[in-house]
């Protein structure tokens, strides 16, 4: 395969990357906003706790659609960034899993402070 072939495989890679990102967060967030809002009877999330979630989910959101910007404008992607993307989604993914199991957030503090970065 020659560099050029291998570099646009690599820069389709990543693209599929950010689309799967994209999924797996709209999928995550959706099922927590039941929780986070209140419309879940005997689940009660602290405040605290949803100003928390609502940071790291905005957090997740804006590198992803960074990263989908750099797509639309045929701009290459960085694996470093790509990757970051990845760590901080699953930082939110887990923070969204133990505020619902009531245990601290601290998975949420990681991704606002925009550790992987």
């Amino acid at each position: 395969m020659s560099a050029c072939a291998q570099k646009e495989s690599t820069q389709t890679i990543l693209k599929q990357s950010v689309y799967n990102l994209e999924t797996t967060y709209t999928i995550a967030a959706e099922s927590a906003m039941p929780f986070v809002t209140g419309e879940i009877p005997g689940v009660k999330v602290s405040q605290a706790d949803k100003e928390l979630m609502f940071r790291a989910s905005n957090t997740v959101y804006s590198e992803i659609q960074s990263l989908k910007e750099s797509i639309d404008k045929d701009e290459p992607l960085s694996i470093t960034l790509v990757n970051a993307a990845e760590v901080d989604l699953q930082s939110f993914v887990n923070c969204w899993t133990n505020i619902r199991s009531g245990k601290a957030p601290t998975a949420c503090e990681v991704v606002t402070q925009g550790a992987s970065k």
